[in-house]
């Protein structure tokens, strides 16, 4: 478990000393939260044929290969596209129970994986590009290098959430809750936490102020060491944790991966 929080503060402060920022795996509880963010036009379906985005430029048919949908939080829209250059918005709503995404003027099949919709040029499939839901950063409005960047960054973070939701589900599998907690390891424990919450404050502000402030690059050092010291207690006192101990700095040590990538995105 040190090994991934010390990965994700190494993502957390890649994030605030350097200029680009860090596409998103399917959410499984929560269908609309995987919803928001940017989709492209992924394939098209023509009398019973799906034909790829390359396979629409190869034919020079380039009318429907740049075409983005942006769902933001709140319920707008904004559907782009990158070969005329320009946007139209709109209004959306999810119906979770027809796994639905109505459009004004349009209604988006959701099967999980593509919003597929029926137009006049065939069967549509926009495929989920990234998690962003600011439309400046599509193609054309943005480098593109920068948008590869950006989504390379968040392809990082999201293989780490995996990463440690795999390694919580192994440990609570093993787990017999048959003891309680000691008050002395819930403390230590729910410091580790605090100190986290306090870490990513710094880091934010750090972030915010360009790291240039001699002050906060001392203070940014000084964080380093406690939270060394920190993590060599946990590990020692990780030893000695009974069943219910164990499964408590579990989802503890879950909340503090997930807070620190959810900075670090």
């Amino acid at each position: 478990m040190k090994k991934i929080i010390v990965f994700v503060l190494c993502l957390l402060l890649l994030g605030a000393c350097s200029t680009s920022s860090s596409s998103s795996r399917k959410a499984e509880k929560d269908p609309l939260e995987y919803l928001y963010g940017t989709w492209k036009l992924s394939k098209v379906n023509y009398n019973g044929s799906d034909y790829s985005v390359e396979e629409l430029e190869a034919m020079d048919n380039n009318s429907l290969s740049e075409i983005y949908l942006v769902l933001k939080e709140g319920g707008a829209a904004y559907a782009y596209s990158g070969i005329e250059d320009k946007g139209e918005n709109d209004k959306w709503r999810y119906d979770k129970e027809n796994n639905e995404v109505i459009f004004n003027n349009s209604t988006a099949q959701y099967d999980g994986t593509y919003l597929i919709m029926e137009e006049s040029e065939g069967i549509v499939y926009f495929k989920k590009y990234s998690r962003f839901q600011d439309i400046t950063r599509l193609p054309k409005q943005k480098n593109e290098e920068e948008i590869k960047e950006e989504v390379k960054q968040e392809d990082i973070v999201e293989k780490a959430k995996e990463e440690v939701e795999e390694k919580v589900e192994e440990v609570i599998e093993n787990v017999t809750n048959n003891s309680t907690i000691r008050a002395n390891v819930k403390e230590a424990i729910d410091a580790y936490e605090r100190f986290i919450d306090e870490y990513i404050e710094f880091m934010n502000r750090f972030s915010n102020s360009g790291s240039s402030s001699l002050t906060l690059l001392a203070d940014y050092a000084k964080y380093i060491e406690k939270l060394s010291d920190l993590e060599d207690k946990m590990d020692k006192m990780e030893d000695d944790l009974n069943d219910a101990e164990i499964l408590y700095y579990t989802e503890v040590m879950l909340r503090c991966s997930q807070k620190l990538l959810n900075a670090a995105s």
